[in-house]
């Protein structure tokens, strides 16, 4: 199972276990400090935006919008 570091809107750093399967915007929806995610997914309200860290990027696979954690 992933882990994901989240740093909320206060600058609190949470680590968030992630379901296999599930895109990173339905996990942080799912949290009290999460995000609203009132589109859907469908990237035109932009409450789901993340920045992901140089460090963390170690996969060399092509990015996709749509990919869920595995």
């Amino acid at each position: 199972m992933a882990t994901l570091q989240v740093i909320d809107r206060d600058g609190v750093s949470h680590d968030v276990e992630c379901k296999p399967g599930l895109k990173v915007m339905e996990v942080l929806r799912e949290l009290d400090y999460g995000v609203a995610a009132i589109c859907g997914g469908m990237c035109s309200c932009a409450t789901c935006h993340i920045y992901v860290d140089e460090a963390g990027r170690t996969s060399s696979r092509p990015r996709c919008r749509t990919s869920a954690i595995s």
